[in-house]
């Protein structure tokens, strides 16, 4: 029995719905997908120069829905994972170059890693976004997964993994 209803006597359905109301409150502020019906697990936050096409990647690549856009960011969610992409400010984004196609930003400190249901369907949504995810050649094994780097249309690194 839950424990707000626990020595609760006669529960009325009335009991019930204010229960269910405020779970539903809860929920809404907390990191929970209720689609997904699991608390999402992994979040990445993501300065962009081109906010438009780095989301398209980041939502095609994971099969992520957008939340939130305004002019400033892009908030993408679905399946245990939330994106941020952000966009740089002008005043940074100018003395930004990116190459086209863009290079790996291979100095980076970490690199992101998403478990996928294909890597086929990332590589086709690297093609048509700008990214690129690396030949199947270069991929190995770890731990149940086939695993794959790639970058998004600005060379951020990312990795993907698909169960064998």
């Amino acid at each position: 029995m839950h424990p707000h209803l626990a020595g609760a006597g006669n529960v009325t359905m009335q009991h019930i719905a204010r229960l269910a109301a405020k779970t539903l409150t809860c929920l809404r502020h907390h990191p929970f997908n209720l689609e997904a019906g699991t608390m999402l697990q992994q979040g990445l936050v993501v300065f962009a120069k081109n906010k438009k096409r780095v989301s398209a990647f980041y939502k095609q690549a994971l099969g992520l829905e957008v939340q939130e856009s305004d002019s400033s960011h892009d908030l993408l969610r679905g399946h245990g994972y939330e994106v941020v992409v952000h966009t740089i400010p002008r005043k940074y984004a100018a003395g930004i170059s990116i190459s086209k196609p863009p290079q790996s930003r291979d100095e980076t400190p970490f690199k992101p890693s998403f478990v996928v249901p294909s890597l086929a369907a990332v590589r086709m949504a690297a093609a048509s976004t700008g990214g690129y995810l690396k030949p199947v050649e270069g991929s190995w094994r770890f731990r149940g997964h086939v695993v794959l780097d790639g970058w998004d249309p600005e060379g951020n690194i990312v990795q993907f993994k698909q169960a064998e």
